[in-house]
């Protein structure tokens, strides 16, 4: 029961994209090609820059979207 309250449990999946940035790209980006015809990644990934917190290029964002 002692080691039972000690074990620390650690993920071994170790993912090579960030599933919640992409997203949140993506999203942002559907909205801005449904709205104005594009995908406007430079504006994506100002937007997605300052939620998230994190350094978004337009290229992070392109390859966000190539992978659908």
């Amino acid at each position: 029961f002692r080691e039972a309250e000690i074990y620390e449990c650690t993920s071994t999946i170790k993912r090579k994209t960030d599933a919640y940035k992409t997203f949140f790209i993506r999203k942002i980006s559907t909205f801005f090609q449904e709205k104005f015809g594009t995908h406007l990644y430079e504006i994506t990934a100002s937007v997605s820059s300052t939620f998230l917190k994190r350094e978004i290029t337009h290229k992070d964002v392109r390859a966000s979207l190539r992978s659908t």
